[in-house]
């Protein structure tokens, strides 16, 4: 009965010991690839966010479509219905939306 704890007390320590060497290399290897200022910080994400808020909220949209359980079909059933949504309206709000684009240049350029 002795030998089997002692082998379990063995393989532990083998297993520790190989764990502390991995600990170890990931350690090294991340200090070599890690660069202060390499990952986006919360402030400059918003700041991003910011410049460009209708590609922010298309990025939203996109995010919450993909993590959806039904992933690749919800995906691909937005993708049809938004395109034939706005193949059907699409000579009807264009007019507007180049209306609103030269506004924002004008006032834009005014600034």
């Amino acid at each position: 009965m002795t030998e089997r704890p002692k082998s379990l007390a063995k393989r532990r320590e083998e297993l520790v010991t190989k764990s502390a060497i991995q600990r170890e290399q990931m350690a090294a290897i991340l200090q070599d690839t890690w660069q202060p200022g390499a990952l986006s910080t919360g402030k400059n994400i918003l700041s991003q966010a910011r410049q460009k808020p209708l590609l922010s909220g298309f990025l939203a949209t996109l995010v919450f479509l993909f993590f959806r359980k039904n992933r690749l079909f919800s995906l691909l059933a937005a993708g049809i219905v938004t395109f034939k949504t706005w193949a059907r309206y699409s000579p009807f709000v264009m007019p507007y939306l180049r209306k609103l684009w030269q506004h924002y240049q004008k006032r834009r350029l005014s600034q």
